[in-house]
């Protein structure tokens, strides 16, 4: 993880709590002072109040804010505490927590997609998938990573070239949005993350990032890319790359429990026999 990055998420975290904050305060003061006017009612068409007040306010009757307070206040308390050491194994898995938050966060304020945003996210994910294969092909040792690695690369390649036939036959024309910014971003940093990782630490660290990425696509794919597919032929390749993230994240959640069950071993075996030896010093 980059130098940057820890005090970006906390800065942009505390920006995010002061919004949520404030907006929920007006909301409040809305409910309970009729009359009241917010400091942010600077025109008809620039109003909290307008929005605070209309169907998008709220949610089962409790305010958006809150939910934003939230989420703010947990990524905030992510970046204080969990990435103080930005290259440590602890950094890495609190940088997946956050990125499953954010995609979370921007699949419940996601603007609506088209089809051709939708395949571009798509090519993105896979794009990224294959990129974490590429740095598994120089760095990984252990034979069950390097197979997965393969599998992976297969099946994203194949789902790409599936999605740019799709382009072809149906006429899609790819554009961008934030989730595709979203993304390319979170792979690039996984990428970044993997080529730091020791080498003694990369396996694991790859299966690790496998299971977030897969976690947060499938939300992606679930929350946000399902529900505004529109074109059959593309909701089919959709459901069908479901279905492979799926099964991938299963796969890289027991190749990540074994090796740290694995390493778990080692280090106890290593103590067994340091204290062996030392045993055999004393006679």
């Amino acid at each position: 993880m980059k130098a940057y990055v820890r005090p970006a998420i906390i800065v942009l975290a505390l920006a995010a709590l002061g919004a949520s904050i404030a907006a929920l305060y007006v909301h409040y003061k809305l409910v309970t002072s009729p009359g009241y006017s917010s400091f942010c009612d600077i025109s008809a068409t620039v109003s909290c109040q307008q929005v605070l007040e209309s169907s998008y306010g709220r949610v089962a009757g409790i305010p958006v804010a809150a939910g934003g307070a939230i989420w703010s206040a947990l990524v905030l308390l992510l970046g204080v505490f969990g990435l103080r050491q930005p290259k440590s194994e602890t950094a890495s898995r609190v940088a997946s927590y956050i990125f499953v938050l954010a995609t979370l966060g921007l699949a419940g304020a996601t603007a609506m997609l088209s089809d051709g945003q939708i395949v571009a996210v798509l090519l993105e994910a896979n794009a990224g998938e294959v990129h974490t294969a590429d740095v598994a092909d120089a760095r990984a040792t252990d034979g069950d990573v390097r197979t997965f690695s393969m599998q992976i690369r297969s099946d994203h390649s194949a789902a790409a070239m599936r999605l740019n036939a799709l382009v072809q036959s149906q006429g899609f024309t790819v554009a961008d949005s934030p989730q595709r910014q979203m993304v390319a971003a979170s792979a690039n940093d996984v990428v970044d993350t993997l080529w730091m990782s020791s080498m003694n630490q990369f396996d694991r660290t790859f299966a690790q990032a496998q299971v977030m990425l897969h976690t947060s696509t499938l939300n992606l794919i679930d929350d946000v890319l399902l529900p505004q597919v529109d074109n059959p032929a593309l909701r089919s390749e959709v459901q069908v790359e479901r279905a492979a993230v799926a099964m991938h994240l299963s796969e890289a959640q027991a190749l990540s429990a074994a090796l740290a069950t694995s390493s778990g071993a080692g280090g106890a075996g290593g103590a067994a026999g340091a204290g062996g030896a030392g045993g055999a010093g004393g006679r």
